[in-house]
């Protein structure tokens, strides 16, 4: 929707696209593309599901658009597939947005804490999971911020097994400090799934080209608990960067 330079938004892990609905303002200055990952939301093609996979599917969509480059922003595992995308494909790359992700999750210690994990989700109730994953995203437990967190996750057994043994491994760290493009790092002070820490990581290995900033009294989900705030720093962002005709 919109007209402008095209701005992709990829979405987290277990939600779709209408997480990023607080955003849909963000039209009135930039073209947005808002698709639902492999196996996410409306798809349900689960057999391809790997990051790499992740990325490519959303250069095909950006290539049935006729869209040769775009700004990129990314929450949880759409920051991750962000990176990959720059990886993969970096003269498509405008500008990154990295919000509430990680450059980096070992392999080495983790594969049992998932295995544990799994076999949590499979065995709860989808609706206790759903509340328990909302009420854990957020630092405001407003009765109506976690149904907005609870109305944008979509948690599939499928996807969700295959998703959380993709992201096992990624690593971006050496690439960092070469990225060549306009790069904003947002954080949550209190979030409790992929730590403050790991986005200050990303922001050292950038060598401090890239921007950070930090959330205070939010979670896992500024788009949600601080959408006013969060797309006026989009925004100025994005404006700073715009391509010059």
């Amino acid at each position: 929707m919109g007209k402008g330079e095209p701005l992709v938004l990829i979405h987290g892990f277990g939600s779709k696209k209408e997480m990023w609905k607080n955003q849909f303002e963000l039209s009135e200055s930039y073209r947005i593309i808002i698709p639902d990952l492999l196996g996410h939301g409306e798809s349900n093609e689960v057999e391809n599901i790997s990051i790499p996979n992740f990325a490519k599917n959303i250069m095909s969509l950006l290539d049935q658009l006729g869209i040769e480059s775009a700004h990129f922003c990314g929450i949880s595992l759409g920051g991750i597939i962000t990176q990959e995308i720059y990886r993969l494909f970096p003269k498509r790359v405008k500008s990154m947005i990295l919000t509430n992700t990680t450059s980096y999750l070992p392999k080495t210690g983790a594969k049992w804490f998932l295995k544990k994990k799994i076999a949590k989700f499979i065995s709860s109730p989808k609706e206790a999971i759903v509340l328990a994953a909302a009420k854990n995203c957020v630092y405001d437990q407003k009765p109506e911020i976690i149904q907005e967190l609870k109305d944008a996750l979509l948690l599939k057994d499928e996807t969700y097994i295959k998703t959380a043994h993709e992201t096992l491994g990624v690593n971006y760290l050496f690439m960092l400090p070469f990225i060549k493009v306009p790069t904003l790092i947002i954080g949550g002070l209190y979030d409790r799934l992929l730590p403050v820490i790991l986005a200050r990581q990303t922001h050292l290995m950038t060598l401090g080209k890239a921007k950070l900033v930090i959330f205070d009294k939010c979670g896992h989900a500024p788009v949600i608990e601080h959408k006013k705030r969060y797309n006026e720093l989009l925004l100025e962002f994005l404006n700073n960067h715009k391509q010059i005709s």
